[in-house]
C-alpha cells in the first residue's frame, strides 16, 4: 500500500508542474485527486504501524479524503469532456455530503484521545450509533460518482459524432478504462473490508492501479485538437428532441439544403480532409453549425460523423478497385480516403458495406 501511495504522490507532483499544451486544468484536479487517493491509501500503512497509538486525533482522517474523491474525479472528466467548462461555486454542493458525515460522526470526534483509542481498532465505532452509515456512506458516494462519470463520458461520446468525422483520439476509451480501474480499486477496497480477507490484496490492486493511472495521467494528449466555437459544443450537448426546437428552418427549407450538401460532398469531397469538423464543413457551405447539424440529423437521418464517413467508404470502394492504385495497401486507401487509421477504416467499412476492405477488394475484382 505503501509502494502505491509513493507512486500516486510522485505522479500527482509531477502534474503540478507539467506545463505542456494540455488541460492545465484537468491536469491539476486529477494531481489533487490522485495526491488525496495516495493519502487514503497511506491511512492502511499508518494504522498496521500503530501510528494512531501515538496520534489518536488522526482516526479515521482518510474517511474525510474519501469523501473528496468522488466530486474531483467527476470535475476532471468534465474538464476533459467540455473544453469552455468553467468552474463555479455551485459546484462546492458536490461537498456538501461532508456535513451529515460531520453531525453524525461528532459523538466520536469530539472523544478525547484515550477513548477513541479504546474504540479501535476493536471495536471500529461499534459503541457509537452511527457505525454503519459511516462504514457504508462513503462506499456509497464513490459508487455514485463512478457511475456518474461513465455516463458523462458516454454521453461525450454522443456529442463528438455530431462534431467531428475523426473521433479516434476524442472517444476518452482511456479514461473508461482509467474509470474500470479506480472501480477494481474501490472494490478491491470493499471485498476487503466486509470479508475479512487479508489487506494484501488491496495492496497488489493499489500498486497495479497506481502505475496504471500514473502512465495515463502522463500520457494523455489533447482531446479536441481543432477548436470550435462554445455554442458549437452547446448544441451537440442538447437532447435530439430539443436541439431545433427554435430552429428557424422549416421542414421545406430541409429539402434544398440536403441537395446542396450533396453537391458539395460530390464536387469538392471536404471529406479527404482528415480531420474534417461540422464547424469547417458549415462554413464551406455558408451555413451555420445549428443549421447544418438540423440538415444531417433531420433530413439524412445521420449524425455528422456517420455521414461523412459514408462518403469516404464509398470513395476507398472507388479506389479499391481502381486498377492505377493496385500497388496501395489498405492503409494507404484508408489515407487516400480521408480515414486516420486502418483499425477505424475496417471498423467503419464493414459497418456500412458488411465487408471487410479487403474481402470486398477479392469478391468484385474477382467478377
Amino acid at each position: 500500500m505503501g509502494i502505491a501511495a509513493v507512486i500516486l504522490a510522485f505522479t500527482s507532483n509531477l502534474l503540478f508542474v507539467i506545463r505542456e499544451d494540455r488541460n492545465h486544468n484537468a491536469n491539476t484536479v486529477f494531481a489533487l485527486f490522485l495526491l488525496l487517493l495516495a493519502a487514503t491509501l497511506l491511512n492502511d500503512v499508518l494504522g498496521s504501524n500503530h501510528a494512531f497509538d501515538y496520534f489518536p486525533f488522526l482516526y479515521e482522517y482518510d474517511r474525510w479524503l474519501i469523501f473528496c474523491l468522488g466530486p474531483l474525479l467527476y470535475l476532471y472528466v468534465l474538464y476533459l469532456t467540455k473544453p469552455y467548462f468553467q468552474l463555479r461555486p455551485r459546484f462546492c454542493g458536490h461537498f456538501v455530503i461532508v456535513v451529515p458525515h460531520a453531525l453524525i460522526a461528532w459523538s466520536f470526534w469530539k472523544e478525547n484521545g484515550l477513548a477513541k483509542l479504546e474504540a479501535f481498532p476493536i471495536l471500529r465505532y461499534q459503541n457509537f450509533a452511527y457505525a454503519p452509515v459511516l462504514e457504508y456512506l462513503p462506499k456509497v458516494q464513490l459508487v455514485a460518482y463512478l457511475l456518474l462519470c461513465f455516463y458523462r463520458v458516454e454521453r461525450h461520446n454522443r456529442v463528438i459524432r455530431e462534431l467531428m468525422s475523426s473521433v479516434e483520439q476524442a472517444t476518452l476509451a482511456w479514461l473508461r478504462s482509467l474509470l474500470l480501474a479506480l472501480f477494481a480499486l474501490f472494490a478491491a477496497w470493499v471485498l476487503v473490508g466486509v470479508s475479512g480477507i487479508p489487506n494484501t490484496l488491496l495492496g497488489v490492486v493499489a500498486v497495479l492501479v497506481s502505475y496504471w493511472l500514473s502512465w495515463q495521467a502522463l500520457t494523455q494528449k489533447a482531446i479536441y485538437p481543432v477548436p470550435q466555437p462554445a455554442q458549437v459544443f452547446e448544441m451537440a450537448e442538447a437532447e435530439p428532441t430539443v436541439r431545433y426546437s427554435n430552429s428557424p428552418l422549416a421542414i421545406a427549407d430541409i429539402q434544398p439544403l440536403m441537395h446542396r450538401v450533396e453537391a458539395c460532398m460530390q464536387e469538392s469531397k471536404p471529406y479527404l480532409v482528415n480531420g474534417l469538423t461540422l464547424t469547417q464543413l458549415a462554413e464551406r457551405l455558408n451555413l451555420t453549425p445549428h443549421q447544418l447539424s438540423q440538415v444531417l440529423n433531420e433530413g439524412f437521418r445521420e449524425n455528422f460523423y456517420k455521414f461523412v464517413n459514408r462518403y469516404r467508404v464509398a470513395e476507398s470502394q472507388r479506389l479499391l478497385l481502381d486498377p492505377a492504385l493496385k500497388h496501395y495497401n489498405i492503409l494507404g486507401i484508408a489515407f487516400e480516403s480521408g480515414f486516420n487509421s486502418k483499425s477505424t477504416f475496417n471498423k467503419i467499412f464493414k459497418e456500412v458495406t458488411g465487408l471487410s476492405p479487403s474481402e470486398f477488394q477479392k469478391e468484385n475484382r474477382r467478377t
